[in-house]
């Protein structure tokens, strides 16, 4: 999901996601984060385009959990 569909999903319209989220989905977010930032500096993108996708991938980690 999106940022935005995320929100919506869970009822909220001018609050923050981050301070809305369980301690799990903390976590999970951290771990993506912390994977897609080691990906990166791995892989080192030249481009948008390979920054992109280096974050998908990244996020899909923590989808995978």
């Amino acid at each position: 999901m999106t940022t935005g569909q995320y929100k919506r999903y869970k009822g909220l319209t001018k609050e923050n996601l981050h301070d809305n989220m369980t301690n799990m989905e903390l976590a999970l977010n951290t771990l993506a984060e912390v994977a897609t930032t080691e990906y990166s500096r791995q892989s080192n993108p030249q481009a948008m385009a390979e920054s992109q996708r280096i974050a998908q991938e990244g996020g899909s980690i923590a989808r995978q959990l």
